[in-house]
């Protein structure tokens, strides 16, 4: 079998190979190399055609990929692909208010969350007010993790068990 040279995409995702796993539970994405704000996708695929084909994950762990507000909207608008998603983590992307608030509403339609982690962002307190809207709601959640976001107040500088 012939290897291509691995790109930063590759590298993170062999989306190939996941679209074909039906028993993939966990998807980890870590590093410091940051998400282009212009490209919404990973190796071509977008949110959308990844979470469908996904759409039976439990876990999906995004953190420290610097996607910013702009990504994290895109994003929230394709979470209610992933019906099934117990933890997400999106620790360490340069979220701010912007970003927790559009994240809110697709937060909103994870009926099976457990557990969030969005420490070491930069949510204030106009994020956190949105992000309370959007978890409401979720009754299976137990786990709150705002540590480290700048302007949260101290009491966001911890881990939360909801």
């Amino acid at each position: 079998m012939r290897r291509s040279a691995p790109s930063e995409r590759n590298e993170v995702l062999g989306i190939q190979g996941l679209r074909a796993n039906r028993n993939l539970f966990q998807i980890i994405v870590e590093g410091c190399k940051p998400i282009p704000e212009t490209k919404l996708n990973l190796d071509g695929i977008s949110f959308a055609e990844l979470f469908t084909s996904l759409r039976d994950v439990l876990e999906l762990y995004l953190f420290r990929r610097a996607i910013g507000d702009d990504i994290a909207a895109e994003l929230s608008k394709e979470l209610f692909r992933l019906s099934q998603l117990q933890k997400l983590n999106l620790e360490g992307n340069r979220i701010r208010d912007a970003g927790a608030a559009a994240l809110s509403k697709g937060l909103a339609k994870l009926s099976q969350l457990q557990h969030l982690s969005l420490g070491a962002n930069h949510i204030g307190p106009i994020g956190a007010a949105e992000l309370s809207k959007g978890l409401a709601g979720l009754s299976l959640l137990q786990h709150l993790d705002l540590y480290e976001c700048d302007g949260a107040g101290g009491a966001w500088d911890r881990h939360q068990t909801v």
